[in-house]
């Protein structure tokens, strides 16, 4: 299968209700593409900063963008923040020893990152190019009137989050 154009930037979404479904249908029948992940990483900046913090061993966690937007824009307690953050350092250290770790960088033809955030952000920190990912098609479990829905909600994301038409 060739591989279909994928709207540029990617960006992660919300947890809308679709999307587990399709993460879940998309892991048990992937469809994996080698790509470049230059223009995959879109919105990674606050992983990036910590994977920087990981590297030099700063724990200075509560000062970050993402313990700040985990805490203020989500509402997450602020030990659970902490929580997160050191389950992705631990994350981090099994990647960087060159273990394999389960699950795929997924995203879909419009732009979206659906899984794998912190997977993308890692191999971006350590100079991955690029990558195989997943590409989920909203075709294979949804139908059509459903598709168009979709489609309309992420156009609207896109361009009220990040100004992208």
């Amino acid at each position: 299968m060739k591989c279909p154009y994928i709207k540029i930037p990617v960006v992660g979404i919300p947890n809308w209700p679709w999307k587990k479904n399709l993460v879940k249908y998309s892991c048990e029948h992937p469809k994996i593409f080698v790509l470049d992940i230059k223009y995959l990483c879109y919105g990674c900046q606050t992983h990036l900063e910590l994977l920087k913090m990981f590297d030099k061993e700063n724990q200075e966690y509560s000062k970050t963008k993402y313990f700040l937007y985990q805490t203020k824009k989500k509402g997450v307690n602020e030990k659970s923040a902490i929580s997160k953050i050191n389950n992705f350092k631990e994350f981090y250290r099994i990647f960087k020893k060159g273990k394999k770790v389960s699950g795929y960088i997924t995203i879909t033809i419009d732009g979206c990152r659906l899984d794998g955030s912190h997977r993308l952000s890692m191999l971006s920190h350590l100079g991955t190019e690029k990558a195989e990912v997943n590409i989920a098609f909203y075709e294979d479990l949804f139908k059509k009137d459903q598709i168009e829905k979709i489609r309309k909600q992420v156009l609207l994301f896109r361009k009220k989050e990040h100004g992208f038409e």
